[in-house]
């Protein structure tokens, strides 16, 4: 984990922060340069020489293109087409990692491992293995100036991992820059960081920045409630649908071709001070949604994500009432959602 290092304190509810959570937040509404430590993510290690055949046939991504050293959003699915976990992938040749909410990384390895054991693979939790996310007006000046000049704006826009003394760089077109750091280029990398104008935030903070992005990642809450097409990973690039098979590609083939989906993943601005957790079922107005992410920006003011029907929002400048308590209303996208 990163507390150490950082000098993280720790909320029960929104998780590690290093300064003020409502001024990390603020900070990330203000576009200011933070490095998002996703202290909540933990980090499984696929290795051995099927692992990237094992991979292919299980999870949603296209590990083909992961062995080329390009990070991707994944989903792990049950037969049924729903997520189990979610993640972010990397890695090379016999060797590749899947950071992905901590709560769900124990059931995970129990449903791979129960088809590991057919194949010249072995996963396993790693403790040595890091993720941050990197956001701001001048980040890339920032991360340039963090890695001695050796990462440049072109090399880390191309999608390829970027290795540095002090970490792997990469642009993903959804997340915008991340790093993936180990334990032994930890102190490295925070000086690196402190050397510059890029201030720390934690958890709170990243759970703000994804919700920016229109990304949210399968924890315990979630899992089994939600297909692909629900939480926009097709949007996201975190489905190929030209890989083959895998567990649960029917169904979620059969979405993308056969079928248009009706449920769609959404921004939100929530105004009240009801107790919302994520993996709730809400009333929008008259529309059913899950809540499938959530930041606090400040008291009785949060931005979330809510997969519901899409035609739930037809008049997106409508507050929706969700409660006696609070209302809901849509915030701006930053990809297109299909009608």
């Amino acid at each position: 984990m990163w507390t150490s290092t950082f000098d993280l304190k720790q909320d029960p509810t929104w998780g590690s922060y290093h300064n003020s959570i409502d001024a990390e937040a603020a900070a990330v509404l203000s576009g200011h340069n933070l490095c998002l430590l996703a202290n909540q993510f933990s980090v499984i290690e696929a290795q051995g020489e099927e692992a990237q055949a094992f991979l292919q046939g299980q999870l949603t991504c296209d590990y083909q293109q992961v062995a080329q050293q390009r990070l991707s959003v994944g989903a792990h699915c049950n037969v049924k087409g729903r997520i189990q976990s979610s993640f972010l992938t990397w890695g090379e040749q016999e060797r590749f990692y899947l950071a992905l909410p901590a709560d769900a990384m124990e059931q995970t390895l129990k449903e791979l491992n129960k088809f590991a054991l057919f194949s010249k693979v072995e996963l396993r939790p790693v403790d040595d293995v890091f993720l941050a996310g990197f956001r701001g007006d001048s980040i890339e000046s920032c991360i340039a100036e963090m890695t001695a000049e050796t990462t440049t704006v072109d090399s880390l826009n191309s999608g390829q991992l970027v290795a540095t003394p002090i970490g792997c760089f990469v642009r993903h077109n959804s997340l915008g820059y991340l790093a993936m750091v180990t334990s032994t280029q930890l102190q490295d990398f925070a000086a690196a960081v402190n050397k510059t104008s890029i201030n720390v935030a934690g958890d709170n903070a990243w759970q703000l920045h994804l919700i920016q992005q229109g990304v949210a990642f399968v924890g315990e809450a979630l899992t089994e409630k939600l297909l692909p097409h629900e939480l926009n990973y097709d949007l996201i690039g975190g489905v190929s649908f030209n890989k083959g098979c895998y567990k649960g590609q029917e169904i979620v083939a059969r979405m993308e071709y056969r079928g248009k989906p009706k449920t769609r993943t959404f921004a939100l601005r929530i105004d009240g001070n009801s107790e919302l957790k994520v993996g709730e079922k809400l009333t929008l107005g008259d529309q059913s949604a899950v809540l499938v992410a959530l930041a606090v920006i400040e008291d009785k003011l949060h931005h979330g994500l809510v997969s519901t029907k899409i035609d739930g929002f037809s008049d997106p400048a409508q507050p929706q009432i969700i409660d006696q308590h609070s209302t809901a209303t849509a915030l701006p996208m930053i990809y297109a959602i299909p009608s």
